[in-house]
C-alpha cells in the first residue's frame, strides 16, 4: 500500500513539473511571436516609406552636415 502512494506522489510531482515547464514554453512562444511580429511590422514600415518622406530625411541629414561644417569653419577662424 505504501509503495502505491509513493508511486502516486512521484507521478503527480512529475506531472506538475511537466505542466510548469510546458507553461513556460507556451509563454516563451507567445513572447517570441509578438517580438517577431513587431519586428516585421517595423521592417515593413521601413521598406514602404514614401519617396517624399525619404527625400525629406536626406535633406535633413544634408542640412545637418552642412551646418556642422559651417560651425567647424567658424570655430577654426
Amino acid at each position: 500500500m505504501m509503495y502505491m502512494f509513493g508511486m502516486l506522489y512521484h507521478i503527480l510531482a512529475f506531472a506538475f513539473v511537466v505542466v510548469i515547464v510546458g507553461g513556460l514554453f507556451v509563454l516563451l512562444y507567445f513572447v517570441v511571436k509578438k517580438a517577431v511580429r513587431d519586428g516585421m511590422m517595423e521592417a515593413n514600415a521601413e521598406l514602404h516609406k514614401g519617396p517624399q518622406q525619404s527625400a525629406n530625411e536626406r535633406n535633413t541629414d544634408y542640412r545637418t552636415a552642412k551646418e556642422k561644417a559651417a560651425e567647424q569653419k567658424r570655430e577654426g577662424l
